[in-house]
């Protein structure tokens, strides 16, 4: 080998071997200010036992999707790219400063990220059923109670958050004319994997509830007590479910484990948590 290719070889091979070397490019968050909803300050709410809030962002008379939205943009900002619900995914992926990073970590966020995540998921876990109840009429209200069809895509999307608190089964893709579906059939694989980690652990348990299965975990408790149709029974077994209910607990357990296994109470409130343990421990009390 001449000395001028031998030279441009050991060239190559030590820029290869630096670049191998080089540690990856730190996240940058994109600057706030660009970010709409996004607040580099704690939310000025108490919660006193409800959420109530001083200025903007109202928290209390914000929608499920409203929320939603605002919680999740705090992932977003740091490159969260595991949106499974496809509304999420679509609007994030339409926002000029929304960077996904399939290195996203949970340490990135601030501890006022991490307060304004509680206070927003303490606002979705404190509405009663009757409040739920109260905006399911008032969106209905708008064109009317058999007319479904003529719901937007937003509208949609809040019912179907709506139903699901209220312990009912729907996705926020399906049909304008099928918007909320009955756990008394067979759920379809495809509609499962719409949902998150967590919507998938309290529809499993919604089925357990139906039947009068009393919960362990606190968490769960606090949900189900508020659902006027559920009576926990000291003397419930399985035997009490369906063959409908074990097949519907079945596909929801296989798309679970499909998202890397069920959630637990420590990370519940996390939308979509990986099982790396990157996205836990986050002390953000009672998530998406």
């Amino acid at each position: 080998m001449v000395p001028r290719m031998r030279a441009l070889v050991l060239t190559t091979l030590v820029v290869s071997a630096s670049a191998l070397a080089a540690p990856p490019a730190e996240y940058v968050p994109a600057p706030a200010k660009e970010i709409a909803g996004y607040s580099e300050t704690v939310f000025p709410c108490k919660v006193s036992p409800s959420v109530v809030c001083n200025g903007e962002p109202h928290l209390e008379s914000k929608s499920l999707r409203e929320l939603s939205l605002l919680r999740n943009t705090i992932y977003a900002r740091y490159g969260w790219a595991g949106f499974r619900k496809p509304w999420l995914r679509q609007h994030f992926q339409s926002q000029p400063w929304y960077k996904p990073d399939p290195k996203f970590s949970y340490k990135r966020l601030s501890q006022v990220d991490r307060r304004n995540v509680e206070l927003i998921a303490q606002v979705e876990a404190s509405l009663s059923y009757a409040d739920l109840e109260q905006r399911k009429e008032t969106l209905l209200a708008r064109t009317g109670r058999s007319n479904l069809a003529e719901l937007g895509a937003e509208d949609r999307i809040e019912l179907g958050l709506i139903s699901r608190a209220m312990g009912d089964f729907a996705v926020d893709e399906g049909q304008r004319d099928q918007v909320a579906s009955s756990l008394e059939s067979v759920l379809a694989v495809k509609e499962l994997r719409m949902l998150s980690l967590r919507d998938l652990r309290l529809l499993r348990n919604t089925i357990y509830a139906r039947r009068g299965r009393p919960f362990k975990s606190e968490l769960l408790q606090e949900h189900f007590k508020r659902m006027p149709w559920y009576t926990p029974d000291p003397a419930y077994t399985d035997k009490r479910l369906t063959k409908t209910d074990k097949r519907n607990i079945d596909l929801i357990v296989q798309v679970e484990n499909e998202f890397g296994g069920a959630l637990h109470d420590k990370d519940f409130m996390v939308e979509n948590p990986s099982k790396e343990g990157i996205e836990e421990p986050v002390p953000i009390g009672m998530q998406a």
